[in-house]
C-alpha cells in the first residue's frame, strides 16, 4: 500500500512539473510565432547615373543584396556598383547589409574611331578615337597637288559639309573634298571666327557670283549660346558682303555672332502678381507658373507663366548689362484655352518704367496671332518665337523689360477679360554684351 501511494506521488509530482514547464514555456514565447520579434529589414537603392533603371531591393537585416542585372546605357559600358558617388570603391555584395545604402553605378565611354579619307588615289587614311559624347579634333588642311582642298564632308561624293562641334555617337568616315581651279575660278575661304584660326571650308566661285554662291552652297553656321549674324570680310565684323559685290580675287570670310542670352518668365518677380483663368483665380507664383509636363511643350526651363487674361496683367523681367548695347528682343510665346490676336497696343513692351513720369523710357507696340488648338482645348500648342521689331537699348547697370497685356477682349468665359498669351522666355540677342537676370524664384531652377 504505502509502496503504490509513493508511485502515485512521483507521478502527480512529474505531472504537475511538466505542466509548469510547459507553462513556463509558453511564457517566453517559445511554441508561438505570432509573438517573434519582427526581423528588421533594409532598402538597397541603385543609383544607374544615366543608365537604365534598377530596381531597389529590400533585404534582411544581416544578410546581402542579390547582384542586378547590368543596366545600359547608350554610348557606355557598365563598369560596376559602387558604394560611393565618387565611384572610388567597387561594392562588394557578399558583405551583410546593416543599413539603407545606395550603390552607384560606373560607366567607361564606348571609344569610337574617326577615319578621314583624304579621297584621292594614293593617299593613306588617318584615324583618331573619340569617346562617345566628345568632339573631333580637326586635322590641319591636306594637300593634293594643285587641287584646292575644300573641307572635311559626311559623304564621299562631298555633299555634307561635316560640323566639327557635333559630338561622336559612333564610329564614322570624314571625306576631304577637293576641286581643281578654272581660269576665272577664285576661293573664298570660310572662317567660323570662333577665336581660332581654323577654316571651316572653302567656296569655288566666278567673280560676279560670289554672293549667289555662298547663298546656295553654303549654309549658316550653328554654335551653342551664340547666334548667326552674317558673313564679313573682316574678322572684326566691321564689314558685311553685299550681292553687288564683284570679286575678282581669293577671299577671307568671317562669321559674325551675336551673343544670346535667355531670360526666364519663371525668374520675374511674381509676389503681387494676380493669375485669371478660366474657372479660377490666384496669385504669385504658386499659381502663375506652370510645369511644362506635356507632349505638346518644350519650355526652355522646364516652366513657363500663364493666367495673364485681364487689363494691365504684366511680366518685368529685371537684368543687368555690363555696357550700354542695342539688343533684337525674342519672346517665345504660345496661347491656352483660344488663339490671341492682337493688334496695336492690345500688347506692349516697355523698357525700362520710371514711376516718377509714370512712363516708359521706350514703348513699343507687340501686335501677334497665336494659334491654339481650339477654343477651350485641353492642349496648348508648342511655343514659337515673336521678335519684336524694334531694336531696343539697354543701359549699363539695371533694366527692366515689361511684357504688358493692354486690353479688354473678353475670353472664353469664367474670369478671363484679356487676349494674352503664355510665357516661356525671352532671348536677348546682343554684340558683345553680357546680360545677366535679376532672378526672383529660385525654387524654379535659378
Amino acid at each position: 500500500m504505502k509502496d503504490s501511494f509513493k508511485k502515485i506521488a512521483k507521478i502527480s509530482t512529474a505531472v504537475v512539473c511538466a505542466a509548469a514547464f510547459t507553462i513556463s514555456f509558453a511564457a517566453c514565447g517559445g511554441g508561438n510565432d505570432d509573438d517573434a520579434p519582427a526581423t528588421t529589414t533594409y532598402t538597397v537603392t541603385f543609383e544607374s547615373n544615366g543608365g537604365s533603371d534598377v530596381a531597389a531591393q529590400t533585404v534582411n537585416s544581416g544578410e546581402t543584396a542579390t547582384r542586378p542585372e547590368d543596366p545600359q546605357r547608350e554610348g557606355y559600358e557598365f563598369d560596376d556598383w559602387h558604394s560611393d558617388s565618387s565611384l572610388s570603391e567597387a561594392y562588394n555584395f557578399s558583405s551583410a547589409v546593416t543599413s539603407d545604402i545606395t550603390l552607384y553605378a560606373g560607366w567607361d565611354a564606348i571609344t569610337y574611331t574617326v577615319t578621314f579619307n583624304y579621297n584621292y588615289e594614293g593617299s593613306t587614311p588617318a584615324t583618331e578615337e573619340v569617346a562617345y559624347g566628345g568632339v573631333v579634333e580637326r586635322p590641319e588642311d591636306p594637300e593634293n597637288g594643285d587641287a584646292v582642298f575644300l573641307g572635311w564632308y559626311t559623304d564621299e561624293d562631298c555633299t555634307e559639309v561635316y560640323d566639327f562641334s557635333s559630338v561622336v555617337t559612333g564610329d564614322m568616315t570624314l571625306y576631304a573634298g577637293w576641286e581643281t581651279l578654272g581660269e576665272n575660278d577664285n576661293v573664298a575661304t570660310f572662317y567660323l571666327n570662333d577665336g581660332t584660326d581654323a577654316v571651316w571650308r572653302r567656296v569655288v566661285f566666278e567673280g560676279d557670283t560670289f554672293y549667289t554662291t555662298i547663298e546656295e552652297q553654303v549654309d549658316d553656321p550653328v554654335a551653342e549660346g551664340r547666334s548667326f549674324s552674317d558673313w564679313y570680310s573682316d574678322a572684326d565684323c566691321t564689314k558685311q558682303y553685299s550681292p553687288t559685290d564683284i570679286i575678282s580675287d581669293d577671299i577671307s570670310v568671317y562669321a559674325g555672332w551675336q551673343s544670346v542670352y535667355t531670360l526666364e518668365a519663371e525668374w520675374t518677380d511674381m509676389t503681387s502678381k494676380r493669375a485669371s483663368g478660366y474657372s479660377q483665380s490666384g496669385t504669385g507664383p504658386s499659381d502663375l507658373v506652370k510645369t511644362d509636363n506635356t507632349e505638346h511643350l518644350t519650355a526652355s526651363n522646364g516652366y513657363y507663366v500663364g493666367w495673364l487674361y485681364y487689363y494691365g496683367a504684366n511680366l518685368v523681367f529685371e537684368v543687368e548689362s555690363d555696357m550700354e548695347t542695342t539688343v533684337t528682343l525674342e519672346f517665345r510665346l504660345s496661347a491656352a484655352f483660344n488663339s490671341v490676336e492682337a493688334t496695336g497696343d492690345d500688347i506692349y513692351v516697355g523698357i525700362n518704367y520710371d514711376s516718377s513720369t509714370g512712363s516708359f523710357e521706350q514703348k513699343y507696340d507687340f501686335p501677334m496671332s497665336i494659334p491654339s488648338y481650339a477654343e477651350n482645348s485641353a492642349y496648348v500648342m508648342d511655343f514659337s518665337n515673336y521678335t519684336l521689331e524694334a531694336e531696343v537699348t539697354l543701359h549699363e547697370g539695371t533694366n527692366t523689360i515689361y511684357l504688358y497685356i493692354n486690353n479688354n477682349t473678353k475670353g472664353v468665359g469664367g474670369t478671363m477679360y484679356a487676349a494674352a498669351p503664355i510665357i516661356d522666355c525671352i532671348y536677348v540677342y546682343t554684340d558683345g554684351a553680357v546680360i545677366e537676370q535679376t532672378t526672383y524664384n529660385p525654387e524654379y531652377g535659378g
